[in-house]
């Protein structure tokens, strides 16, 4: 069996010269629940970590869009609608990223799940809205009887 220490180094002085402090623990014999535990709140730490640091720009991202969305009354149409289909676009990618964080949550039993309604016809116009100008390039009709 591979043997697994635990080492702690503290930097201090000792009758003042500077020195190394080091403590080595056996923690071979740990259980294996502990170990899980362990490996789960480290799970946890990188995937909020990494959820938070997808989070903070797409958030500046949709900020900043939703802001020229509602203060450039006079933008061309042309650009309204890319702006607007950023927009649409950062909102899924922004939902991934939560669905990825809310997943391990979960995973972990620290996720509550509630009910939630929702319009399924909005779902279906938004996805029809998405895909619109791909659409009409490759002529292809598209009709919604919700």
């Amino acid at each position: 069996m591979k043997q697994l220490l635990e080492v702690i180094q503290i930097k201090t002085t000792f009758y003042g010269e500077d020195c190394l402090l080091t403590s080595f623990k056996d923690i071979t014999l740990i259980n294996k629940q502990n170990r899980d535990e362990i490996q789960k709140k480290f799970e946890m730490i990188i995937i909020g970590s990494m959820t938070h640091n997808f989070r903070t720009p797409l958030n500046c991202i949709l900020g900043g869009v939703e802001f020229a969305l509602n203060t450039f009354m006079d933008i061309p149409q042309n650009l309204h609608k890319i702006l607007s289909k950023v927009k649409q676009q950062g909102r899924i990618l922004f939902d991934m990223v939560d669905s990825i964080h809310e997943y391990f949550f979960y995973k972990n039993n620290q996720l509550t799940l509630t009910k939630a309604s929702f319009d399924p016809r909005e779902v279906v116009h938004s996805v029809a809205e998405l895909f619109e100008d791909e659409f009409k390039e490759k002529n292809i009709g598209l009709s919604l009887n919700l």
